[in-house]
């Protein structure tokens, strides 16, 4: 009996160990979080970590080429204000 108690809390703590290491290395996309209390609880760490080191490998455009803004805000007003909104724009279902 002792054995398996030993084994089960040894197995606990190298589980708990593992979940530890995967949510603070980043490699879990926040993007694929679901929406529910578990996701409130986790999300504010998994979610730094995972834009930490997902942003390395960004190299940030020169920021004196206007057309880079046309171009932004067209891609923004595309595939972005949907969700996160604009100046004019009423907040649909989604976005609330």
């Amino acid at each position: 009996m002792r054995k398996t108690v030993l084994t089960v809390i040894i197995t606990l703590v190298i589980l708990i160990a593992a979940f530890t290491i995967y949510i603070y290395s980043g490699a879990y996309d926040i993007g694929q979080l679901p929406h529910d209390s578990f996701a409130e609880w986790l999300g504010p760490t998994v979610k730094e970590h995972s834009i930490s080191k997902r942003i390395r490998h960004i190299t940030v455009p020169p920021m004196n080429d206007t057309a880079m803004f046309v171009i932004g805000f067209e891609h923004y007003n595309e595939m972005c204000s949907t969700c996160h909104g604009g100046p004019g724009i009423i907040p649909d279902e989604l976005s609330k």
